[in-house]
């Protein structure tokens, strides 16, 4: 008899027990998907800056500032990731400050007239607002994973405003 509950309560809990691995799988594989075009988006802005600083119009001082922001979060995306609300909270200001940055930088690019009809400089930033929009989509299935495991504290970021807007 008591073999025979622990069989009926293993065949209960065992459904909970895989749920939450598999919610927690999800969590994870959605971070992965978060930190891809997070990282590309870095790579590629390391890309852009080496051609801008081709282009005497555009501040070095401008161009060091989006290049150090871009290292720092290319950083902390390499380190493996801890379900830690801290950490989550620093790569999301990093990354809204990276934006910022670009929207600085995009300025300059505007009033430059030789850069402005550089196809290989307007390519990147094409790739950057592209990762900009897949950063945007993957912040929201990841934080549907955290809301879907009851860890609101692990969220990347608010997505009332929509999608970042970078001005240029």
């Amino acid at each position: 008899m008591r073999l025979l509950r622990i069989i009926i309560l293993s065949a209960f809990l065992l459904p909970f027990n895989i749920f939450g691995q598999e919610a927690s799988s999800r969590l994870d594989s959605n971070w992965l998907k978060l930190m891809g075009p997070i990282k590309a988006r870095c790579e590629t802005i390391n890309s852009l800056i080496k051609q801008l600083y081709k282009i005497k119009e555009i501040p070095a001082k401008e161009l060091n500032s989006l290049a150090v922001l871009s290292d720092s979060l290319y950083a902390s995306v390499q380190i493996k990731w801890k379900k830690d609300s801290t950490a989550i909270n620093l790569l999301n200001n990093q990354n809204n400050g990276l934006t910022i940055a670009l929207s600085n930088v995009y300025v300059f690019f505007e009033s430059s007239v030789k850069a402005s009809k550089n196809k290989k400089i307007l390519d990147m930033i094409y790739r950057i607002e592209a990762y900009g929009n897949r950063i945007y989509l993957a912040k929201i299935e990841y934080n549907e994973a955290c809301r879907d495991l009851n860890r609101m504290d692990l969220k990347f970021g608010d997505l009332s405003e929509g999608p970042p807007k970078v001005e240029f």
